[in-house]
C-alpha cells in the first residue's frame, strides 16, 4: 500500500513539475517557441517521460483548464439532490476555482487567455469539458444526453459563462477575487434555463 501511494505521489510531483516548466517557459518565451524537449529539460526528465503525461506541450500548458472542468463535472452530482440543476451547476462551477489563487494558477490563466498559439488547444479542451459536463447534467436530470439537447446546451452555457467571467476579471481593474466575479456573472445567467 505504501509503495502505491509513494508511486502515485511521485507521478503527481512529476506531472506538476512538467506543468510548471511548460507554463513558465511559455510565459517567458511564448507557447510557439517552447519545445517538448525544453519542458522536459526544465523539469529534469526525458522527453519520453513528458509524452507519458501529456499528448502535447499545449496540453501541459493548459492542464489547469482540463482539471477545473473535470472537478466541476465530477461534483455536479455530488451536490444535494434537493437543489435544482441550475443551483447544483452554479455551486459546482464556483467550487471548481480556488478561493485565493496561487501565483502559478494566475500565470496559467493569463497564458491561456493571452497567448494566441493556445486558442486551438483551449477549444479542444472546452469540447472535452462540454461532453463531461453534459453527461453529468444528463445524469442529474435523468435524461439521455444524446437525445435531449438540454444537457449539452447547459454545459456549453456553463463553459461560456466561465470564459466571460475570466476575461472580464482579467481585463477589469476590479479588486474582487475571481470567485466573486464568477458569482456576479452567474447571477446574471441561468445555466439550466438559458
Amino acid at each position: 500500500m505504501n509503495k502505491i501511494s509513494l508511486r502515485e505521489r511521485k507521478k503527481h510531483e512529476t506531472r506538476e513539475k512538467l506543468i510548471k516548466a511548460a507554463v513558465s517557459l511559455a510565459v517567458a518565451h511564448g507557447a510557439a517557441k517552447v519545445r517538448v524537449e525544453d519542458i522536459a529539460a526544465a523539469a529534469n526528465v526525458s522527453p519520453r517521460t513528458f509524452n507519458n503525461y501529456f499528448p502535447s506541450k499545449e496540453a501541459a500548458m493548459l492542464d489547469i483548464l482540463l482539471q477545473a472542468g473535470k472537478l466541476i463535472s465530477n461534483s455536479i452530482n455530488d451536490i444535494s439532490p434537493d437543489l435544482s440543476t441550475d443551483a447544483a451547476v452554479r455551486t459546482a462551477i464556483i467550487s471548481g476555482f480556488p478561493e485565493v489563487p496561487r501565483r502559478d494558477w494566475l500565470s496559467q490563466v493569463i497564458l491561456m487567455y493571452n497567448d494566441p498559439d493556445l486558442v486551438l488547444e483551449r477549444r479542444r479542451i472546452d469540447g472535452q469539458i462540454e461532453i463531461m459536463a453534459a453527461k453529468a447534467i444528463a445524469l442529474r436530470e435523468g435524461v439521455d444526453e444524446k437525445r435531449d439537447i438540454y444537457p449539452r446546451l447547459a454545459a456549453a452555457t456553463m463553459i461560456a459563462t466561465v470564459h466571460v467571467a475570466m476575461e472580464h476579471w482579467l481585463s477589469s481593474e476590479t479588486e474582487d477575487g475571481f470567485r466573486e466575479t464568477l458569482g456576479q456573472v452567474l447571477d446574471r445567467v441561468s445555466i439550466a434555463h438559458c
